[in-house]
């Protein structure tokens, strides 16, 4: 009896503590903690506790749908973020596989993923605990740039000091060197990227050839692809790729990436990616309204702020 008061008051001041609203400001950074919890249902059997993924995947913000194989169940903002096995204890963070502790259960439009999948898929999202009948979930804190240059510049134009910090939460050194870089023709990548704008947007979208259409990663996979250079499928594992660059000191080519803003969406974690064209430009494939293939201006306040890195993954002939 005891313990189960005990466990009542523990979770009661878990959850006065993360529906505090509250901010720090530190070196121009404002840190945000989240003034709310959330709570989806927890469904007990014999074989533990679990949660419906498309009530997860809707409070997190992200978009969710069967591959085409009806095996992997795939999440997240502008292209697939997430995959978990509908079959297996397997899931997938951009193209990256994980042994999950347990099979998740199939039913008709969803997956009733166990509590730990929660945890070893989305623990840099969102933290969590359960009380009851009732998983609670909070999102970390979010950190938000305050008074400095956020602004897009060609690498021409100004070059950045190498000891002048910049926000990024995924930091993104200086790199000069590109020697390692595969030398292609830039401008065609530019020029045939061009030729797909109003193409239509697709959530995962699968092979260009076969669905004709594209997601923001599919896009700039396939454009590459057509110069011979091969990247990874999903944006999270692009980012990994090439050099990393300064935003005030971009090129043509190079690969742009964002996180997608929501309430339980890490503004750490990339979400988006798009190609620099040049001139404040970059072409990508967004589900935003107009949806599609479509050039847009970065250097407004969305993008200035939505920035997280930028890569340079070959360099002109």
């Amino acid at each position: 009896m005891w313990k189960r008061i005990l466990l009542l008051v523990s979770a009661t001041i878990m959850l006065i503590t993360f529906t505090t609203a509250c901010a720090t400001e530190q070196n121009g950074i404002t840190t945000k903690q989240v003034n709310d919890t959330v709570s989806i249902p927890v469904i007990k059997n014999e074989n533990g506790r679990f949660v419906s993924l498309r009530k997860l995947a809707g409070i997190m913000g992200y978009q969710m749908a069967y591959d085409d194989t009806g095996t992997w169940m795939n999440l997240g903002g502008n292209d697939v973020q997430y995959s978990i096995s509908a079959k297996q204890p397997i899931g997938k963070i951009g193209d990256q596989e994980r042994l999950l502790t347990q099979t998740p259960i199939e039913t008709r439009d969803d997956l009733l993923i166990p509590d730990s999948t929660v945890s070893e898929m989305f623990q840099e999202e969102l933290k969590y605990f359960i009380t009851g009948d009732k998983m609670m979930l909070y999102a970390f804190p979010e950190l938000t740039p305050d008074g400095a240059d956020y602004q897009f510049k060609d690498a021409a134009s100004t070059r950045l000091p190498d000891d002048q910090s910049v926000f990024n939460p995924l930091p993104s050194p200086i790199v000069n060197s590109e020697n390692k870089l595969t030398r292609i023709a830039i401008d065609k990548v530019i020029t045939q990227a061009q030729t797909f704008i109003g193409v239509p947007y697709l959530f995962g979208a699968k092979s260009f050839e076969t669905t004709k259409r594209f997601d923001c990663s599919s896009f700039t996979q396939y454009i590459y692809s057509k110069q011979g250079l091969k990247l990874p499928r999903s944006s999270r594992d692009q980012a990994l790729q090439g050099i990393a660059v300064s935003r005030q000191m971009l090129k043509p080519g190079d690969l742009m990436f964002f996180y997608v803003p929501g309430r339980f969406r890490s503004n750490s974690i990339i979400g988006h990616v798009g190609l620099y064209i040049g001139n404040g430009q970059m072409i990508h494939a967004t589900p935003s309204a107009p949806s599609g293939v479509k050039i847009t201006s970065i250097n407004s306040s969305y993008w200035q702020q939505k920035f997280l890195k930028a890569r340079r993954v070959a360099t002109a002939i």
